[in-house]
């Protein structure tokens, strides 16, 4: 998957197959511009990718879904709030 900046074009993932199990916790982590949020919106229908496809109860996302949420690690919504 490419992820598209100011700075250019970067390839974000690829080869990434993931399947998480119902009630199970996951936790992506890894340095900065490893592409955790390039995946998680993905994910989220959020973006689209650009080779290969993604499957929520195997049904292809193609747009955001009410079904998935998630909080980035900086909120922009309310600046003086905390999570």
């Amino acid at each position: 998957m490419v992820f598209y900046s100011q700075k250019g074009a970067t390839e974000a993932l690829q080869s990434v197959n993931l399947k998480v199990r119902e009630k199970e916790f996951v936790t992506i982590v890894g340095p900065s511009g490893c592409g955790k949020s390039t995946l998680l919106s993905a994910i989220a229908g959020l973006i689209k990718p650009t080779s290969g496809k993604v499957y929520l109860d195997n049904l292809e996302v193609n747009s955001p879904s009410p079904k998935i949420g998630y909080m980035l690690q900086q909120d922009h919504l309310f600046i003086h709030l905390t999570v």
